[in-house]
């Protein structure tokens, strides 16, 4: 093969991390009594110590992240039993998958695994993977969690946990740098500003051009990406009963094209494209179209959490906003005629029965292209945790508003006005453009989904005896959901109304320190 899918990549990494005191973990305490590290966790919605929580949980700190080289959610299922993630077409179609059970329909707007940065639900299946930043832990939950987190939680929830300010100044910069143009810089600083006020901003570039050699364009690779990150966060603490916290995050991320192959359809009708009867042929040449842009995507999500302790009680609540921009211009025939497109028969359009002449023409897809915007409002009411019977009562207000784009386009700058391609679905003279195809593709579909969701949710513990605790979590769900197409007016939108209950109910007993055994049932 003429590509570099094998080359290695020799990185230098500079590291520089400047601190006076330690900064402030809000995930770790000192280690625990029987020797293990005692991390708190937040997976039920307020503080508990990972080892007394009676629910599947693994977790990755920021310790593990560094030392794993953890950037996204695909590196954290490497790491994570009983966790996989299934990420294609350069990151659109994201999709984790908790204890074998995945979706139904990979195109559906619903997970069965909630996925929260910095607690904000991240709406969007094709700008979920986000490249984690600064992040203090990440939690996966394995199991039924809609009581807490409503019907996207059925297998499972993640939760992107941001670092939080220090309370002494901290610092650190890295950069890594190899071949294929491969670029990583990174500068976090954190510390206080004011006695009650405390900031925390973090910046990345990550570039890379990929490996493989694309002879549509040899001085740009298949494969490559180029993504910029920043995050912050400010927290005041003007009391030890209040406490408020203003984070937020933003990506702009590209993706190329990445390298396919397409084999001849020669198992017989009705197969896919991808299965190949016999020797699988060598393809030693792949190329792509240099205008082809596989995918591309910006997302801005922000959050606003405050609490009060009363004493007894504590109030608590957050406010969050999360939208995405998406875009796709992909080269159809990546893979084949070197980049140059499919050949097709060329006609007039005075007579399309006469072929003129048999030409590549470069046919680009499109069908990424989108945005999705979500507004989420959350309030729980607690009673004091250390108490005997504990409990918690909330509720949730989420409404979003998606649209997605069908559309492709023929590219005819290097035909006559007067000429198209003709295809086998008979689309090249409607989608042929003669100038500026990326922007002003022939569009096929306009899909609008609207939600709107209002929740309430409890919770219920008590210890039966100091080491055996019963516990219960109820929720109720209304939603009002719609979708259609607007270049179809006149077909009449699909539209619902729906209205469940979900719950959750678990027995534990804390055999020893450090042990527990514990059992659940949830609908």
């Amino acid at each position: 093969m003429n590509s570099r899918i094998l080359k290695q990549v020799v990185a230098l990494t500079l590291a520089a991390a400047a601190s006076v005191g330690a900064p402030a973990a809000v995930a770790q305490t000192e280690p625990a009594a029987t020797g293990l590290e005692e991390i708190v966790v937040t997976a039920r919605k307020r503080e508990e110590v990972l080892m007394e929580v009676p629910v599947a949980i693994s977790v990755l700190t920021a310790d593990d992240l560094e030392k794993k080289g953890v950037l996204n959610l695909q590196d954290v299922a490497m790491f994570t039993p009983g966790l996989s993630y299934f990420d294609a077409i350069q990151n659109q179609l994201g999709t984790p998958v908790v204890r074998g059970i995945s979706q139904t329909n990979l195109n559906s707007p619903d997970r069965n695994v909630a996925i929260f940065y910095g607690g904000v639900y991240l709406a969007n299946s094709n700008a979920s993977n986000l490249e984690m930043l600064d992040v203090a832990r990440v939690e996966v939950v394995k199991g039924p969690q809609s009581a807490l987190y409503g019907r996207n939680a059925f297998m499972g929830a993640i939760n992107f946990v941001p670092a939080a300010p220090t309370q002494q100044f901290y610092g650190k910069g890295e950069l890594t740098m190899g071949s294929d143009e491969r670029l990583e810089a990174r500068l976090k600083v954190a510390g206080p500003l004011t006695d009650t006020l405390g900031g925390r901003f973090a910046v990345s570039r990550n570039t890379f051009d990929g490996t493989w050699e694309n002879i549509g364009a040899p001085n740009d690779n298949l494969g490559g990406y180029e993504t910029t990150n920043v995050s912050g966060m400010l927290q005041w603490d003007p009391s030890d009963e209040f406490s408020g916290r203003l984070f937020g995050f933003w990506t702009d991320d590209r993706r190329d094209s990445s390298p396919q192959y397409y084999a001849a359809l020669n198992c017989g009708p009705g197969t896919s494209i991808t299965v190949v009867c016999g020797d699988i042929p060598v393809q030693e040449e792949i190329g792509a179209m240099p205008d082809a842009l596989a995918f591309s995507r910006k997302v801005s999500l922000f959050s606003l959490d405050s609490s009060y302790d009363f004493g007894p009680m504590s109030l608590s609540g957050q406010l969050a906003y999360y939208k995405a921009v998406m875009d796709n211009y992909s080269d159809y025939q990546t893979g084949t005629h070197g980049g140059e497109g499919a050949v097709f028969d060329i006609v007039s359009r005075s007579a399309p029965t006469v072929v003129l002449r048999r030409q590549a023409v470069p046919y680009y897809v499109g069908a990424g292209k989108g945005d999705s915007e979500s507004w989420s409002a959350e309030l729980r009411l607690a009673s004091n945790q250390n108490q005997r019977l504990r409990w918690m009562v909330g509720g949730f207000y989420f409404e979003n508003e998606a649209n997605t784009t069908g559309r492709y386009v023929f590219d005819g700058r290097a035909l006559l006005s007067t000429e198209y391609p003709r295809d086998a679905f008979g689309l090249g003279a409607l989608a042929t453009r003669y100038t500026d195809p990326r922007h002003n593709m022939y569009v096929t579909a306009l899909d609008r989904r609207n939600d709107e969701q209002l929740g309430f949710f409890g919770t219920l513990d008590f210890d039966i005896t100091d080491s055996l605790t019963a516990g219960v979590e109820l929720r109720h769900d209304d939603e009002d959901r719609s979708r259609a197409n607007l270049l179809t007016p006149t077909v009449a939108p699909q539209e619902g109304s729906f209205s469940y209950n979900t719950w959750r109910a678990n027995v534990d007993w804390k055999v020893a320190d450090g042990h527990m055994i514990y059992a659940s049932a949830a609908k």
